[in-house]
């Protein structure tokens, strides 16, 4: 792969958006000149870091996501493009619609009403070139310099002779495709599927209101507990809550886990393993953790979110020994770092760009011996089954299982859990049975046949073993009410 550093001296190729959807494109064009927004955040050359943009942006506009996208663009504007430079100017994520050399450095232009950021430009193609064989970023300002072949795709697009500087970096063979080692390295340039607030609202049985609760507690705490009865999707909804917050749906900055009875330091954070040869050799090996962590500190202005499922289960001293402090939100950062158990000589801390989501089952009888030691340093958030949200209902029919039978779900089970909810003597509304054990993946074929083996094979032994010292017919019962019979 071609590194930035050896060839620093010539032109840096730039991805540029003239505002929403190109709404200044025809102005900027004109004026010959580069701007973009956040004329909140004054002149960008008071800002010394990255950072300090981040939390300017966060101070300001109290934004549901971190602004780390955003706060990049400001910096890379002022701090990085140079004259020289090219700039591919963009619509969206569909069309190029010109390129052009940068002419000045930075300034910022007090007397604009808006765009206050600008580059002066000498713009030399404009049209509409669309993006079938090449993918566009969906953020404001993307650095090219690391993707010459991507840049001499788009090049090659539009019809204008791939510069030297460019050629160079690539064999001839690579002219019309990224070549592997730059898809392994491809985030700056393929844009990952949106993910927002409302992308979310709409995949989860959750009112507005219980999401923003969430969101805030996150990041303030950065450490967050979801619980509550099986079947309620706590794992789904981690998933989606961390989605949403990053904007995207990057899987590689999610991990998800799970505790159980055995599950130690040597797991999550370093320990000797057996190294796989003859003997009784063993090799120090980090944990998961500390891979994630290791991970979310080479990209500070990204968050990052590690699931746990369900973390009761582990033996929380145990697991995280004494890097137990470092999970605090006001423990993060090199300043708290800490000596590792099997590395003395070597420093541990957990980045602040770093969030942690557990999971817990409240049916769970070890529930109320879980670690005040867990308890005090995560928020805790309860999960309740979904039966009476229409979205149940709508979720249902969109697979094929027609509005009278979803009506019927909705009506028994909600029957069946306040049941399970008054018998406070050995369970309660802890044990009450989430939705989504009738929320099929694909299409229903026979919704009565897939109702009943729902029923049979996984309501059914739920409740025998919630009421395991009553009289069989209790069951029996409930679950010939629930089909109907």
């Amino acid at each position: 792969m071609w590194v930035v550093s050896a060839w620093a001296e010539e032109p840096r190729v730039w991805l540029f958006a003239p505002g929403p959807h190109a709404c200044f494109w025809e102005e900027q064009y004109e004026a010959g000149e580069a701007a973009i927004g956040w004329d909140h955040l004054g002149d960008l050359t008071q800002y010394e870091s990255k950072q300090e943009i981040v939390d300017k942006l966060i101070e300001l506009e109290q934004p549901e996501q971190r602004p780390t996208n955003n706060a990049l663009a400001c910096w890379q504007f002022a701090n990085e493009i140079k004259i020289g430079d090219w700039i591919l100017a963009k619509n969206g994520t569909s069309q190029i619609i010109g390129y052009g050399i940068v002419k000045s450095d930075y300034f910022y232009d007090s007397e604009r009403s808006e765009y206050r950021h600008v580059q002066q430009v000498d713009w030399l193609s404009k049209g509409e070139w669309n993006a079938e064989d090449f993918t566009i970023n969906i953020k404001t300002l993307t650095d090219l310099t690391p993707y010459p072949s991507y840049v001499a795709n788009v090049l090659n697009e539009m019809g204008v002779k791939v510069p030297e500087f460019i050629q160079r970096r690539i064999t001839e063979d690579e002219v019309k495709t990224i070549s592997k080692s730059e898809r392994e390295h491809k985030d700056d340039v393929v844009a990952y599927t949106s993910y927002t607030k409302a992308s979310a609202l709409e995949e989860l049985f959750i009112d507005e209101q219980k999401y923003d609760r969430m969101a805030k507690l996150l990041r303030r705490k950065k450490n967050l507990i979801l619980q509550g009865p099986p079947g309620v999707g706590k794992s789904f909804l981690a998933q989606r809550l961390a989605y949403s917050l990053m904007g995207v749906k990057d899987k590689s900055r999610v991990t998800m886990i799970q505790f159980h009875q055995s599950y130690a330091y040597e797991d999550f954070i370093q320990g000797y393993r057996p190294s796989g040869g003859h003997g009784a050799s063993f090799e120090k090996k980090d944990g998961v953790f500390f891979r994630f962590c290791e991970e979310a500190g080479k990209a500070p202005e990204k968050d990052f979110y590690f699931i746990i499922d369900e973390i009761n289960r582990g033996n929380l001293s145990r697991i995280f020994g004494e890097l137990m402090l470092l999970i605090e939100p006001d423990k993060r950062g090199p300043d708290y770092e800490l000596p590792l158990t099997y590395s003395p000589d070597e420093t541990f801390y957990v980045p602040a760009n770093v969030h942690i989501i557990g999971m817990m089952n409240t049916a769970d009888r070890s529930l109320a011996m879980v670690d005040y030691a867990l308890r005090r340093r995560f928020a805790f958030v309860d999960l309740e089954p979904a039966f009476e949200s229409d979205k149940f209902v709508e979720y249902l029919v969109s697979k094929s299982v027609s509005e009278e039978r979803a009506s019927l779900i909705r009506a028994r089970m909600l029957s069946l859990n306040a049941e399970i909810s008054s018998d406070s003597r050995d369970l309660g509304s802890g044990y009450c049975i989430g939705h989504s054990y009738f929320c099929p993946v694909t299409p229903v074929a026979n919704e009565e046949e897939w109702f009943n083996e729902i029923v049979e094979t996984e309501i059914e032994p739920l409740l025998q073993e919630y009421w395991a010292d009553e009289n069989a017919n209790k069951v029996n019962t409930h679950i010939t009410k629930l089909r109907g019979e």
